[in-house]
């Protein structure tokens, strides 16, 4: 299945600026550097880049090196994963 969503914010410039819309797929083939939109414990749509993918998790990271996203260096579970992004 494909969604798409917008950009808002700056965690992940210079690959995505805000208002850019992006086209996911939903899909468990998952591997580190990929873009995914994730979905938090608070129902929040994330979008970072895969830093390790083991054992059904997901360790993710923001683009952005002067943004200090509170989801860095964060697991989920790949059932929190929305899509991963495609375009």
């Amino acid at each position: 299945m494909f969604k798409l969503f917008k950009v808002s914010g700056v965690s992940m410039l210079p690959s995505f600026k805000p208002e850019q819309i992006l086209l996911t797929k939903m899909t468990k083939n998952i591997n580190e550097g990929d873009a995914v939109v994730l979905k938090t414990k608070d129902g929040e749509k994330i979008l970072k880049r895969v830093l390790e993918f083991r054992n059904s998790k997901l360790r993710i990271i923001s683009d952005n090196s002067d943004y200090n996203s509170k989801f860095n260096n964060s697991w989920f579970d790949i059932k929190n994963l929305i899509g991963k992004v495609i375009f």
